[in-house]
């Protein structure tokens, strides 16, 4: 039976991650980056509401080491069992900012659905009348993304991808903030004084929603809208942690168990379906150890040259895109894909007609070796971007007294990558060695140019 109800926060006697905990120092384990979790006035608001949702009493709301408010297991919960309901008019979303004393401000101003949204969070956080006010009470007074990092500590993602993005999205969110807020804040300096409307207010509101908000399709429209929605931001992130649906017949959000979960186990919920650590430290703050999600992007596109649209044409007629990012995954083969595109790629015109053979596997011996030095080129120079080894960085981890939270999710992140580049430049080899041992006979293919 659900109801919605109160549980105390107990003292932690699990950590949730052993590994995290033990890494990241004393210090810093402390995670005060999660907010308050559930307290008696959020309970309280989301109760009073017209339609006010439910708890599954077996939750218990608690304090994780080093992932700060979360839920745990009261007793046994069952598979597909409801955890929560949140009422759809307890959420904060483009809609209800459009609905809100500032939806004025987005007639005739190009702001799209997320940015509405940390306009109306920045409102409503201003206001402590707001009908938000008890949940907006319960959000931290700051998240530790990587784009608000000091530049010292952005070092530690020096030669990863992670850090190249960051670079790219500081860019965009100066950019959103000059020529989007500020005018707005400019041009209204009693509805939005310049002490509670400025840079700092705007990075914690853009920081929360990136953070917390829930991602939904909606019919008809292209990409997803944001919804901040109360409890359900409380719950910690795991791969195949809980579901989040929307019901309008009933009015709710609803999070229901993927899987069972045994009294005294930490409940999840999950903030999106294969996200590797990448995913998780670029938009949410942390990483999650052995993350079997993580995976590098091999990017690739048909060369510019003379025979530039024999390959795409060669590459259509095999059902193969003319460019495109593979993802290579921790313990599993190179893509099929990235082999057949490469194969045309490097395909010598004096072989242009053995093409189809592509779709089945090797060329030739000659063509397969070209494939694969391309290939491993490509990731020895990711290596080569880092200023040091994977073996540095678990001997980094294994560090007396630990790391800085930040330094210990970049190197725990930094390593899994280049543990994935030298898994792939070993599966090359393993090619290699596998075609040359095995009975390799060309076959001839009908011309077709």
């Amino acid at each position: 039976m659900l109801r919605f109800t109160w549980f105390p926060k107990m003292i932690p006697t699990l950590f949730s991650n052993i590994l995290i905990f033990l890494v990241i120092s004393h210090a810093s384990a402390q995670n005060s980056y999660a907010g308050s979790g559930l307290t008696d006035d959020l309970v309280g608001w989301i109760g009073s509401l017209p339609n006010p949702g439910a708890i599954n009493s077996k939750l218990l709301s608690e304090d994780f080491a080093t992932m700060g408010a979360g839920f745990k297991a009261k007793s046994d919960i069952g598979e597909n069992e409801t955890l929560v309901e949140i009422p759809l008019d307890a959420a904060m979303s483009s809609k209800t900012a459009g609905d809100s004393a500032i939806g004025e401000v987005f007639e005739g101003r190009k702001f799209n659905d997320f940015q509405a949204l940390v306009l109306h969070l920045m409102y409503e956080e201003s206001d402590p009348k707001s009908k938000y006010s008890a949940f907006i009470q319960t959000l931290p007074e700051s998240v530790d993304l990587p784009f608000t990092w000091n530049d010292e500590a952005l070092e530690a993602l020096n030669g990863s991808r992670l850090n190249d993005y960051v670079l790219t999205q500081r860019g965009y969110i100066n950019k959103d903030y000059e020529e989007l807020f500020a005018p707005v804040f400019e041009s209204d300096p009693v509805k939005f004084p310049k002490e509670l409307f400025n840079k700092e207010k705007y990075v914690w509101a853009l920081s929360i929603v990136l953070s917390r908000a829930h991602r939904f399709s909606v019919p008809g429209r292209q990409g997803t809208i944001p919804v901040l929605i109360p409890v359900l931001d409380i719950f910690n992130h795991d791969n195949v942690g809980g579901r989040v649906e929307s019901d309008s017949e009933k009015g709710v959000f609803r999070l229901s168990a993927t899987r069972a979960y045994k009294e005294g186990e930490q409940v999840y919920a999950s903030y999106g379906q294969s996200m590797g650590n990448f995913e998780l430290l670029y938009n949410y703050g942390f990483v999650l150890p052995a993350n079997p999600e993580d995976a590098i992007s091999v990017n690739f596109k048909v060369f510019d040259d003379a025979f530039a649209e024999i390959r795409k044409s060669m590459l259509k007629a095999l059902k193969l895109p003319q460019q495109a990012s593979y993802l290579v995954k921790k313990g599993q083969a190179l893509p099929s894909d990235l082999l057949k595109t490469l194969r045309v790629q490097v395909l010598r015109a004096a072989d242009f007609d053995k093409f189809p053979l592509v779709a089945e596997g090797p060329v030739s011996l000659q063509n397969e070796l070209e494939t694969l030095h391309q290939l491993l080129g490509t990731f020895k120079a990711l290596l080569n971007r880092y200023p040091n080894s994977a073996t540095q960085d678990t001997e980094l981890l294994m560090s007396e007294g630990g790391l800085e939270r930040k330094l210990a999710y970049s190197v725990f992140y930094r390593r899994a990558e280049k543990t994935i580049v030298e898994d792939g430049i070993k599966n090359i080899f393993e090619l290699w060695n596998s075609l040359l041992l095995a009975k390799f006979t060309e076959k001839a293919a009908p011309a077709i140019f």
